[in-house]
């Protein structure tokens, strides 16, 4: 019978600590984080009134935008709506106008859609500048 012996050894476990360099990132990533107050910019104190008017007047600015953007592609709206169906045209699929003023509201969802879907960039910017500061 062959025996084989085992040994079995102990590894000593320590702490491992952080490089100069990982704590100089980590450090800088914590001032980026959690600036200190002297260094903030245009710091200062508002009321919960500044802070609604500051929120109309963005909101504002958006609904101004998306309404800008739903107008001009209702000018246009015949033009998009042909371009929306030329896909499946060959198919035979087209937007069914079965009462009346049915291509009026049509006209109205399609202009709405992509003028909501061109102002949501500047939406977006509203909405991230109003809370960054905060």
């Amino acid at each position: 019978m062959d025996v084989t012996r085992v040994t079995v050894t102990r590894v000593k476990t320590s702490t491992i600590l952080p490089s100069p360099a990982e704590e100089d990132i980590s450090k800088s990533i914590y001032e980026f984080l959690y600036p200190r107050k002297e260094e903030l910019p245009n710091d200062k104190e508002m009321t919960i009134f500044d802070h609604l008017e500051e929120l109309q007047e963005r909101i504002f600015v958006s609904v101004l935008a998306v309404g800008g953007a739903i107008t001009g592609y209702f000018a246009f709206s015949k033009n998009l709506i042909v371009f929306l169906e030329a896909p499946v045209k060959t198919q035979g699929v087209r937007f069914l106008d079965l009462a009346p003023g049915k291509f009026f509201f049509t006209t109205l969802k399609v202009s709405g859609y992509c003028g909501l879907l061109l102002g949501s960039p500047l939406i977006l910017y509203e909405i991230i500048a109003f809370v960054h500061p905060g």
